[in-house]
């Protein structure tokens, strides 16, 4: 099991689940690289969870995470900081005796730009081989693209007025579109 974290609380939270069940859980320590949604806000906060990590029984340091789906379009020239940001977490942890393995992120507008990201050793497309409306509303794909039909099931309608589904929230988003709140 391998988990992202932005916070010492999670790191022990997690530690003392693991120690007590006799296993150790693998870290990626989450750097926000300006999309605001989680993450520690500086390479220098990067380093001091890293640590903290690397000194906690029960949890092992794996690497960074970073998610960069504030970025929609002018890849080349918009990723050159992220990249910048992640080489400058890299060498600081590495200045600092710890590695990170792992570099992994991703979002689905910028899936087929990773390569702008060189370190990225894992990718994490979201809803890539679906799409969604937020795709289709940013131009990153065709109403084509989008998944023609989900099939689901109703499990329960014993409380009135509501229905329950065996679908679960990557199926029936509970993302709101991002046009639509003024973030896109």
């Amino acid at each position: 099991v391998r988990v992202a974290v932005d916070s010492q609380l999670a790191v022990d939270a997690l530690a003392k689940a693991a120690s007590a069940a006799g296993v150790t859980v693998g870290i990626l320590v989450d750097l926000d690289l300006g999309a605001k949604r989680t993450g520690v806000q500086t390479v220098e906060q990067s380093l001091e969870l890293a640590q903290h990590v690397d000194q906690t029984n029960g949890v092992r340091l794996d690497g960074l995470f970073y998610y960069p789906g504030h970025v929609r379009d002018q890849f080349e020239q918009k990723f050159k900081p992220l990249a910048a940001t992640l080489n400058q977490a890299i060498e600081l942890w590495r200045a600092h005796g710890l590695a990170a393995t792992i570099v992994s992120g991703g979002s689905t507008p910028s899936q087929y730009w990773t390569h702008l990201l060189p370190m990225t050793t894992e990718i994490r497309p979201g809803n890539g081989i679906y799409f969604d409306r937020n795709a289709l509303s940013i131009g990153y794909c065709t109403q084509h693209d989008c998944a023609a039909k989900i099939i689901t099931t109703v499990v329960s309608n014993t409380v009135p007025g509501k229905v329950v589904l065996d679908a679960g929230s990557k199926t029936l988003t509970s993302d709101l579109l991002l046009c639509a709140t003024g973030r896109g």
